[in-house]
């Protein structure tokens, strides 16, 4: 397919530009409170894969529900907490992608002889502008949800729908998703997602 287009021809949306229209921010990713990272590519250039670490439905540090869902929250509550939280597993895996982006292009700009020698690089910072362009390298493989569930409770997938809903409106493909209910989940949450996405150079969703 050519790359050029008429003058008249909209340029293709974006999964910012389809954040944005759906009143969405990109949030900060968190800090790890332990041994993890928040999210790990890998493969080199050609493969790689980005699996995040499970993130919890936090907006500014607080939870935005608290408790198992069937016993003091509600299957529409914990559908919008999974939402939150997907939206928190999007911001690691682009955060680590743009990362990894900003140390290449740092390597390449050492020159060979003082790699030789041995270098110490800078602190790696990126600005959310690449953050949010890393999000159009990803394609979500699979998502793993895991709701905390009162006894009896046997609707996870109708809670984790609210996580898969918002993907297809970014993405506008499908993905393959475990939903599993557990007792309990860190700090009181009433769900958990991790995602595992392959990221593309030049990854365009299809749909639009």
């Amino acid at each position: 397919m050519s790359a050029w287009r008429r003058k008249d021809e909209a340029e293709p949306a974006t999964v910012a530009s389809r954040l944005r229209a759906l009143g969405l921010v990109l949030p900060a990713v968190a800090e790890p409170v332990g041994a993890y990272t928040p999210a790990k590519l890998v493969g080199g250039e050609d493969s790689t894969t980005v699996w995040t670490s499970g993130q919890l439905p936090l907006v500014d540090g607080r939870l935005t529900a608290v408790g198992a869902v069937g016993a003091g929250v509600s299957v529409v509550e914990a559908a919008g907490a999974a939402r939150v939280a997907v939206l928190n597993a999007l911001a690691a895996a682009a955060t680590a992608v743009a990362r990894r982006e900003a140390l290449h292009d740092a390597l390449h700009a050492v020159p060979a002889r003082s790699q030789r020698r041995g270098f110490v690089l800078p602190d790696i910072v990126v600005d959310a502008s690449a953050v949010l362009a890393a999000l159009d390298r990803l394609r979500v493989v699979k998502m793993t949800g895991y709701v905390a569930s009162a006894p009896g409770f046997v609707e996870q997938h109708l809670v984790l729908n609210g996580a898969s809903e918002l993907l297809h409106e970014l993405y506008g493909d499908v993905h393959a998703r475990s939903a599993v209910g557990v007792a309990a989940l860190p700090l009181g949450a009433p769900v958990e997602v991790e995602l595992f996405a392959h990221v593309n150079a030049v990854y365009v969703t299809s749909r639009w």
